[in-house]
């Protein structure tokens, strides 16, 4: 237990290294301004002072932001006890669940996990309350592994759900792959299936149950394209006209992925885009992260007799697969490898596609109530679908007058911010 400890607080003082040297700007990220010059920037919209459940929390969250004190005894709490109940009755759980394994769910050893966890994170530094939720779920995610690895049980909690996940949507990719690249309509109907599939998750509530829905839905909309011209009237933020302008010359177009599954929907939509004479860095993630699509994974995946076709793609150059080495949900781009960044430097274009794509490469900020882009040099592409409010609150926080993007609502925006056009109002 000693071992555990000290493992726990090796990952949990990288934790408190990365906030600080966010809050003194000392992360560097020349590579991704136009002209290499570095600038500010935080791995995410929101700081842990700047979001809550309930408008009663989050008021008493800001409030108490600038007393550290009152901060870190009242609502560092109620943190820490969110993220415990989410480890027993979340991913334990899950984890006895997919790998047949009781012992995860054993009462004993479960506190042999917690106890050094709750002891190390009760009494952190003031500093923690500046933390972004990316630096708490990086942190949370190598808990997790070594949870895992504690048990003697496999790191990938998700495995056996995105196996079964890729199976099914491999069926279903057969079976609408014709029609789909067929139909008058293929470019929007492909991209619409593409955010669709993000809700093919593990973790929100009821995403268990959406593949089996999307299934049905995704034959209904052979024949009928309701639901997209529903949102391309009424919902403001599903750009579909803004992108297939920005795609209507080709690009160098870097498409980092999410989900296992919901990959074979993106491969759709990606061959539209070969077919219309763009180039594709396809990049996927180092190690297991939630359900989200690994490197060796999308790699044994084309190997599948059914994606045969893409194999000509990938010898003349126009695919190209790449490893982004990231070890968290999304990227962290202080962190980031100097693949992702060759890849970042050949693109003309990103298309970043899920919620940890989209929260961990944030627009901007907001400051003194006026949105402030980060001055990327390449403009992007969010395809996602709104599922959780804290995602619909990292949008919001960058808004001035616009609506709050509705939950559970297509998420389809272009940005760039050489633009002033493209900037969320």
């Amino acid at each position: 237990m000693s071992n555990l400890y000290h493992q726990l607080e090796a990952l949990f003082h990288q934790f408190i290294d990365r906030t600080q040297k966010h809050k003194d700007q000392a992360f560097s990220f020349p590579w991704l301004h136009p002209q290499g010059e570095s600038f500010p920037l935080l791995p995410d919209y929101l700081k842990l002072h700047q979001f809550a459940p309930t408008p009663f929390r989050k008021w008493a969250n800001q409030r108490l932001a600038p007393l550290p004190k009152l901060w870190n005894s009242l609502v560092w709490p109620q943190i820490q006890n969110t993220i415990t109940h989410k480890i027993q009755t979340k991913y334990l759980a899950d984890l006895a669940h997919h790998h047949q394994a009781p012992k995860a769910l054993n009462p004993d050893l479960q506190a042999q996990l917690i106890t050094p966890f709750t002891r190390l994170t009760q009494k952190p530094p003031a500093s923690i309350r500046h933390a972004t939720f990316t630096d708490l779920y990086y942190f949370l995610n190598e808990t997790l592994k070594i949870f895992c690895t504690h048990l003697e049980l496999p790191v990938d909690i998700y495995g056996p759900m995105k196996k079964a996940h890729t199976m099914t949507c491999l069926k279903l990719y057969k079976a609408i792959r014709p029609e789909v690249l067929s139909h008058p309509t293929a470019f929007e109907l492909a991209c619409f299936l593409a955010i669709r599939a993000n809700w093919i998750d593990c973790v929100e509530d009821n995403a268990a149950e959406h593949l089996v829905g999307f299934i049905e839905e995704a034959n209904t909309l052979l024949e009928d394209l309701e639901p997209l011209q529903l949102n391309l009237h009424h919902n403001p933020y599903f750009q579909l006209r803004q992108v297939k302008q920005k795609l209507s010359t080709p690009q160098t177009i870097l498409y980092e992925l999410d989900n296992a599954g919901e990959v074979l929907l993106d491969l759709i939509f990606i061959e539209i885009l070969l077919k219309q004479g763009h180039r594709i860095i396809l990049g996927a993630k180092a190690q297991p992260v939630l359900n989200d699509m690994t490197y060796p994974e999308l790699i044994h995946l084309l190997t599948h007799p059914e994606l045969a076709h893409l194999t000509p793609y990938r010898d003349q150059g126009q695919l190209m697969i790449f490893n982004t080495e990231s070890i968290v949900a999304g990227k962290y781009l202080p962190h980031a490898s100097e693949a992702y960044k060759a890849a970042y430097q050949a693109a003309t274009l990103l298309l970043l596609k899920g919620q940890g794509n989209f929260q961990t490469m944030p627009m901007g900020k907001k400051v003194k109530g006026k949105f402030t882009p980060y001055p990327y040099a390449k403009p992007m592409i969010y395809m996602l679908g709104m599922k959780a409010p804290f995602i619909a609150a990292c949008f919001s926080s960058i808004l001035t007058q616009g609506p709050a993007p509705l939950i559970q609502m297509p998420f389809l925006y272009l940005f760039d911010a050489k633009d002033p056009n493209t900037y969320p109002k």
